[in-house]
């Protein structure tokens, strides 16, 4: 058995989609650990490992779930990973905290980790593909807290708006008015993005209150070539992270509209601004974040 383990409350394929997993997945091998993420993968009592990352999911879907309840973690190091502010931690298990969330990292052994750069990775398929450049491109969940900003876009008519989301959220897209042009969901999401010429930046109304790392879709854009503009409520956000985003910002479709002749000349300036070596920079901020833990338990 190993000492370490990292536990994921939903299988982690090595084709996911899903950033939890593929954070669960990176963790298990940059600490050589065993990765739980199902009721077959749990070959001993729980709190027999001398450290647990638990990674933020969904415990109501976790298959292994009364092996949770019934360990006892008195003897094990308890790390809980947040990438994700709309998960709780598991009840009743002391634990440090991991996260790109300012708000969770409270305490001095906490640390501030942007899981985030994990999505970036630069596919070179996605460099010479033809792009659909008549709109804008956006994917992700019809989430409440940036509702005010896709009826700010996703209404006007002479703005086609291209959404890759699921069925259910697809339906509530299209509700905005006919310039929504649902997309099925893309796997991978890189090549698919690379399709469109331009995306749509928004965060969460709660992400203008409490920073939060950018997003997956800023990682994923950047990776794809797709030239990304951002509302302007995301300034504080992004001037925070270390970026300057003020050439690309826009406040309403007609501002888009104006950006779309020239998406080649952002793609190309947001790439050589923006394109680093991002799990480079992961790595070292998970070796502090380590290093902080080490210290603090000695």
């Amino acid at each position: 058995m190993n000492n370490t383990a990292v536990v994921h409350f939903m299988k982690c394929t090595e084709s996911t989609t899903i950033a939890s997993a593929r954070i669960a997945r990176y963790l298990a091998e940059v600490f050589s650990a065993d990765l739980i993420d199902r009721k077959e993968a749990v070959t001993c009592p729980l709190g027999e490992y001398s450290r647990i990352f638990w990674v933020n999911s969904p415990f109501l879907y976790c298959d292994f779930r009364e092996e949770v309840k019934e360990a006892e973690f008195s003897g094990t190091d308890c790390i809980y990973v947040q990438n994700e502010y709309g998960l709780d931690k598991v009840p009743r298990i002391p634990m440090t905290t991991w996260s790109n969330i300012e708000q969770s990292v409270a305490r001095f052994i906490d640390s501030y980790v942007n899981w985030n750069m994990l999505t970036y990775g630069v596919v070179e398929e996605a460099e010479n593909t033809a792009r659909v450049d008549d709109g804008i491109f956006y994917y992700g969940a019809f989430r409440k807290g940036r509702e005010v900003y896709f009826r700010k876009y996703f209404r006007d008519p002479s703005l086609p708006a291209y959404i890759s989301t699921s069925k259910k959220n697809a339906e509530k897209f299209a509700g905005l008015g006919p310039s929504v042009r649902p997309v099925p969901p893309m796997a991978p999401l890189i090549v698919g993005a690379a399709q469109y010429a331009m995306a749509l930046y928004v965060e969460d109304t709660y992400t203008h209150r409490v920073y939060n790392s950018p997003a997956n879709r800023f990682y994923e854009m950047l990776s794809a070539g797709t030239a990304m503009v951002f509302d302007k409520s995301c300034l504080k956000t992004f001037r925070t992270a270390g970026y300057d985003i003020t050439p690309y910002i826009v406040n309403n479709p007609a501002e888009v509209k104006a950006m779309l002749p020239i998406w080649r000349e952002i793609a190309l300036a947001q790439a050589k601004e923006w394109r680093r070596d991002y799990r480079a920079e992961l790595c070292a901020q998970v070796d502090e974040a380590h290093r902080k833990l080490t210290r603090c338990s000695a």
